[in-house]
């Protein structure tokens, strides 16, 4: 009967130590190992594609800096666009809230042809979403009479419609542009 009620009291002894923790806490302190797992994943994913990034835009330059060599521009570079205003303008400046008139020729970096013909195109240089993001901020950087070569990387170059859909194939866009008016 001793016997009995030792191994009784020693199984209640190990039964109560082994059950000691919450119910769930084993399955939580699972859990909270596997969203840190999944964390430190993503954070890793994250600093790939932060790379991965950085030397996308870094070759983008290189062609962009060996195009303006063999043509022989001296560009200047503003938020992300390259430029060079090859005729001095004397008219207004260009601000926010300015509607600008525009003629230009699109090509691409190798040279083809963007569109066929010269186009005209006026916008809001703050707010049209409808004209290239690095037309907008060249814009800003020159004046009426302006013309210059402005050059667009391809992060700055498209934009998404209105079903998210990116307009045009990825490509830098070169532009030859005149500030014909400014409002």
């Amino acid at each position: 009967m001793e016997i009995h009620k030792s191994l009784i009291f020693c199984a209640i002894v190990c039964l109560s130590l082994s059950c000691s923790k919450a119910p769930n806490e084993d399955f939580a302190v699972g859990r909270n190992e596997q969203e840190n797992l999944q964390k430190e994943r993503q954070q890793k994913l994250e600093n790939s594609l932060t790379e991965a990034n950085k030397i996308i835009s870094a070759k983008e330059e290189q062609r962009i800096l060996a195009y303006a060599e063999r043509r022989g521009l001296k560009l200047n570079k503003h938020s992300g666009i390259y430029y060079e205003e090859t005729k001095k303008g004397n008219g207004v400046i260009i601000d926010e809230n300015k509607f600008v008139k525009i003629s230009y020729n699109a090509y691409y970096l190798n040279g083809n042809k963007v569109e066929d013909s010269q186009q005209v195109k006026t916008f809001k240089v703050g707010g049209d979403t409808d004209i290239v993001f690095g037309l907008r901020i060249a814009a800003k950087q020159l004046s009426k009479g302006s013309k210059a070569c402005v050059i667009v990387p391809d992060n700055m170059a498209f934009w998404l419609d209105e079903n998210g859909e990116k307009q045009e194939a990825d490509a830098t866009l070169v532009y030859d542009i005149e500030i014909i008016d400014v409002e």
